[in-house]
């Protein structure tokens, strides 16, 4: 019991971290039970030539997923900021985005693969009139999908996660980010996984311009209803984006 208490407490002192993109262990599987409650906190600080910005970002999210071999998946994502960049800063409620899709399990004697698909919206629920922008001003469109291969025994997997937002706005750039992490089990209730993340503009003004980050993950299981995970990211590659270093730490509860 000390050290479970031990372990929830270093969760939540950790859980003033960053930001919730692309690739985390388990990516494409559903949980246990219908229902899952995801909290994640992070902290962030990026650089570019005009200055320092650092962000504090809750992303409050909501799945559902049912079925066994085929069933349905959604999601709610109600994110929250603080961004400071030196010269001003501003908090509050950020752009609310939700999805939904089919999710798909397929297991033969090479292991198993998970799959969780969405199509969606990004509402521009955020503070886009005062600097810095809490959000976008506008309706986007959001797809993609996660996937998660586990090998017999499950003591090894690979993650990956694809997701592609369409800007509404002929000017800006559309998003797509994706992930790539193995995963590898230590003990009865952790694992660790490593690999990379990254995003990429496309069309717009800013055609062309990427950022690449390398992420460490750590998850502990303390049932089948709770675990806790923490991702560590340093941007190792860029163009005209602004690059630094981030930590995410999320509490998730299935119900």
């Amino acid at each position: 019991m000390k050290k479970l208490l031990k372990s929830v407490s270093l969760a939540c002192i950790i859980l003033a971290a960053q930001n919730s993109c692309a690739d985390s262990i388990f990516r494409g599987m559903r949980g246990p039970t219908e229902w899952q409650g995801d909290v994640r906190v992070g902290i962030s600080e990026r650089e570019n030539s005009k200055g320092k910005t650092r962000s504090i970002v809750s992303n409050n999210i909501l799945k559902y997923w049912d079925g066994d071999r085929v069933g349905k998946f959604g999601y709610l994502a109600v994110p929250f900021k603080h961004i400071d960049t030196g010269n001003s800063h501003n908090s509050g409620l950020g752009d609310i985005s939700f999805g939904v899709g089919p999710r798909l399990r397929y297991t033969n004697s090479f292991g198993e693969i998970q799959i969780l698909s969405h199509v969606g919206l990004v509402a521009p629920t955020g503070d886009s009139d005062n600097k810095p922008s809490l959000g976008n001003d506008r309706f986007d469109f959001k797809s993609g999908f996660g996937l998660t291969y586990l090998t017999p025994g499950k003591k090894g997997e690979i993650d990956c996660a694809l997701d592609y937002t369409m800007v509404n706005q002929e000017d800006i750039s559309d998003d797509l980010s994706f992930g790539l992490l193995g995963v590898s089990k230590l003990g009865k209730n952790m694992r660790f996984g490593t690999g990379v993340i990254g995003n990429y503009k496309i069309g717009g003004k800013s055609d062309g311009d990427y950022l690449l980050t390398s992420r460490t993950a750590l998850r502990h299981i303390f049932s089948k209803k709770l675990h806790a995970e923490i991702w560590g990211d340093i941007d190792i590659a860029k163009k005209n984006l602004p690059s630094g270093f981030g930590i995410t730490a999320m509490v998730r509860y299935n119900f």
